[in-house]
């Protein structure tokens, strides 16, 4: 069941800090998110066309942490928003460790994400394939610098929408609500007739143009990102070669049936990456790998023998 399968991987995940095994990599606070398209029946409310990849399916939607190991994934139709589940990963992940900042690809166009992490206290960073396209803003009709094509920011709907803001995101905090179900909504009109979305876009303008300033100017930054952006390529790589069973595709529409086949996929993958690294930890680690997410050694067509005493065993002895 998906509380079985959340429970054993959160147990490998405690497991894996109380152990410091991700320590050369990484102190696990920052999340590489990306998503895969994956193959799915033509009849699945989830499954679309999608425009970048070139054909239909849905996505599978990883969340990894920068010290080698996955956190959860989730499965999304390719119409959907990734960067609408960002938020609440950062906020409730399945163990008490905690999470500072995502990073990935497309999450940097949904404004409303921007705005709501400055509230929240959470950091959003992201790879622009062209920054220079991206439009930037600036606080007044004054243009000091002379810099051409900028906006100006709209500071009275965010004045308004301000207080609004400040209760969703403590709503979201507490559990009461979830951002995915805020950051959805285009439009969101408080008791006063405010439109909070709009505020949250409005607040979002700010956010991402000091973002983009600090990264033109930041060159430690632009490393973090870029090996963050290729953790999560690598992880690509990596389901890809695990996920071949049925031709690679999610064969159920049932969406709890596919949240327990990712679940138990992840809880997989998590455990290659937990065997490297109890394993072959000190050569990695004296090798320098970039990271411990290898699985050329791996017999992924091989027949593998589990008894029931093993587990009873180590369950005695409290591992």
């Amino acid at each position: 069941t998906k509380e079985n399968l959340e429970a054993a991987l959160s147990r490998l995940l405690i497991a894996w800090d109380e152990r410091k095994m991700g320590i050369p990599w990484g102190p696990g606070k920052l999340v590489s998110v990306d998503g895969r398209v994956v193959g799915a029946f033509q009849n699945n409310l989830l499954s679309r066309y999608h425009y970048r990849k070139g054909r239909s399916g849905m996505t599978v939607y990883w969340f990894r942490r920068d010290d080698g190991i996955a956190t959860r994934v989730k499965p999304l139709g390719n119409q959907e928003y990734e960067a609408w589940h960002v938020l609440d990963e950062l906020l409730h992940p399945l163990t008490d460790h905690t999470l500072d900042a995502s990073c990935g690809d497309t999450q940097g166009q949904f404004l409303a994400l921007w705005g709501l992490s400055e509230i929240i206290g959470k950091e959003i960073l992201a790879r622009f394939r062209r920054s220079s396209r991206v439009q930037l803003y600036k606080p007044s009709a004054r243009n000091r610098a002379d810099l051409k094509n900028l906006r100006v920011v709209n500071w009275d709907i965010i004045e308004r929408g301000l207080p609004s803001i400040y209760r969703l995101a403590e709503a979201i905090k507490e559990r009461k609500i979830r951002a995915v179900d805020v950051l959805r909504r285009w439009h969101l009109y408080d008791d006063s007739g405010c439109d909070v979305g709009a505020a949250l876009r409005e607040l979002g303008k700010v956010g991402r143009t000091e973002y983009l300033l600090r990264y033109a100017l930041e060159r430690n930054l632009q490393y973090r990102i870029r090996a963050a952006c290729n953790d999560a390529e690598a992880w690509n790589s990596f389901h890809e070669a695990i996920f071949w069973g049925n031709g690679g595709k999610l064969r159920s529409n049932d969406p709890v049936r596919q949240e327990e086949i990712l679940l138990a996929l992840t809880l997989l993958m998590n455990s290659i990456i937990f065997y490297n690294v109890e394993t072959y930890g000190k050569e990695l680690k004296k090798a320098g790998a970039p990271t411990p997410v290898i699985w050329d050694h791996i017999q992924v067509l091989g027949k593998y023998q589990f008894r029931r005493s093993w587990i009873s065993e180590g369950s005695s002895k409290g591992n």
